[in-house]
């Protein structure tokens, strides 16, 4: 609250910055077992291969180019979490905005753990993990609804934020 009000009193706004989808870049899984990480596995973005991003090494991700493990945005659990702590910066400090960072996906194909390709199936009729056995004819239609899927995902994220922001305030 100081600086917030120092900050006014100087004519300056005070933006709260927080990550969204990307929780943990560090070499070393977190310890705390209140990390987002730990608690909710499940929330966890997968590879096509199906493995979840922590269980890959820090130089795994290096070479995949990936900067650390993200959540799955279409989970429901992901877009509440992220909106109420976005919520709670809101309802705790008179910041003037959030500032949201990392609110994508990563830079490699992502999107195989179960609650995403189930929401994607029921919206579709196919299952991300069987696109190859779509015929060749219909295989860019459904990589073109995937890709829209995928985005759709992400600015969900960002109306939730949105929306608990609006309501704190």
């Amino acid at each position: 609250d100081r600086l917030v009000g120092a900050a006014h009193a100087a004519g300056i706004e005070v933006h709260a910055w927080m990550n969204c989808l990307l929780v943990w870049s560090a070499p070393q899984p977190p310890r705390d077992p209140r990390h987002v990480v730990r608690e909710h596995p499940e929330w966890i973005a997968r590879l096509k291969d199906g493995r979840p991003l922590t269980r890959l090494t820090a130089r795994q991700r290096e070479g995949l180019g990936l900067e650390g493990v993200f959540l799955a945005p279409a989970h429901p659990g992901v877009r509440t979490w992220v909106a109420s702590v976005a919520g709670e910066i809101v309802g705790r400090y008179p910041v003037d905005g959030v500032q949201l960072d990392y609110i994508r996906q990563p830079m490699v194909a992502v999107g195989w753990d179960p609650t995403t390709r189930a929401r994607f199936a029921l919206g579709t009729g196919v299952d991300p993990a069987r696109f190859d056995r779509v015929s060749a004819g219909e295989r860019a239609r459904i990589d073109s609804l995937w890709t829209e899927f995928q985005c759709a995902q992400v600015q969900a994220v960002v109306e939730e934020v949105r929306d608990s922001v609006h309501t704190r305030r």
